[in-house]
């Protein structure tokens, strides 16, 4: 699974940004308007998981591409434990454009002048700060938005969106803050029950074996046209190494597999959508004509004796 880094529009903010700092290590931006937090500091309590739609029928993964549905109205945290974002969608008469809204947005980081020490930027607009779609045909749902200070732009899965490597970190200098929103946004640990757990495993279980009938369909299609299979087995062995180091900073990924399981059916549904936008291998074989079996012609009727 490819995730492109792709370039941000000019989205503009309609008020400037004034920074409140509520403590050394805390601060908030706020537009003309905006309503302050409930409370200074206060970390989020984990909101329940939405339930995501895996597209698992009879143990095989459907070819379609996670939408926003699954990471709409609820919160979502970095690696399950840091910063807070809310997504919701914004209503509109062209279906074909979709637009979310960032309603609720704050990013956990280092101190600029002391680096050994966390702080916490909570922003908080007068205007949501709006995200754009703009996916390509054959990739996952990509939307991408303008914050002053810290553009980013964001892929979905189900149930977690991946914000992709910015150039560089988010600076907040009147917050004395840095900070990296980069990685996997999704629920929080906390969230995952023994049966959730278990639906996880089945899940991932389900997308590997799909996207391992997939590679080996595209193999064959490669060595059929004589083709070079390396960059298919690269682009394999990338999505594996890929994974396990993006997810291996999700909170306690070890004991539930989200962000395995979001990765994993993320690319099996990519594989599949690829797939059916080509000839399958069967039928590009060329078909032996059938042999027609000789047609028996009736014996002639013995011609009538003459006497």
């Amino acid at each position: 699974m490819t995730f492109s880094f792709r370039p941000f529009s000019g989205l503009l903010f309609g008020a400037a940004l004034s920074l409140a700092c509520s403590g050394p290590a805390l601060a908030q931006l706020d537009l003309p308007g905006a309503t302050e937090p409930d409370q200074a500091g206060a970390t989020p309590s984990p909101a329940a998981p939405h339930k995501a739609h895996h597209h698992v029928v009879d143990g095989a993964v459907a070819d379609r591409i996670p939408t926003q549905d699954t990471v709409t109205g609820h919160s979502i945290y970095l690696n399950g434990i840091a910063g807070e974002m809310q997504l919701d969608k914004v209503d509109s008469a062209d279906k074909s454009n979709v637009t979310l809204k960032i309603s609720k947005l704050s990013f956990a980081g280092d101190k600029i002048t002391s680096q050994a020490e966390s702080c916490k930027v909570d922003i908080a607009p007068a205007t949501a700060i709006t995200a754009h779609d703009v996916s390509q045909p054959g990739t996952l749902k990509s939307f991408q938005t303008d914050l002053a200070g810290c553009a980013f732009s964001f892929d979905v899965m189900d149930g977690a969106i991946r914000v992709h490597k910015l150039d560089a970190v988010c600076v907040f200098k009147a917050a004395d803050c840095q900070a990296d929103p980069s990685g996997v946004w999704g629920p929080s640990p906390a969230a995952f029950g023994p049966d959730k757990i278990a639906e996880l495993g089945r899940n991932r279980a389900a997308a590997e074996n799909a996207i391992r009938k997939d590679y080996k369909v595209l193999m064959e299609k490669a060595h059929k046209e004589k083709g070079d299979v390396k960059p298919i087995a690269h682009e394999q062995a990338s999505f594996s190494s890929e994974r396990a180091q993006t997810c291996s900073d999700y909170s306690r990924e070890g004991q539930h597999g989200f962000c395995d399981t979001a990765f994993t059916e993320a690319r099996a549904a990519l594989l599949n959508v690829r797939l059916n936008g080509m000839p399958s291998v069967a039928a590009d074989k060329p078909k032996k004509p059938k042999r027609k079996k000789p047609v028996m012609q009736p014996a002639a009727a013995p011609a009538p004796e003459q006497f």
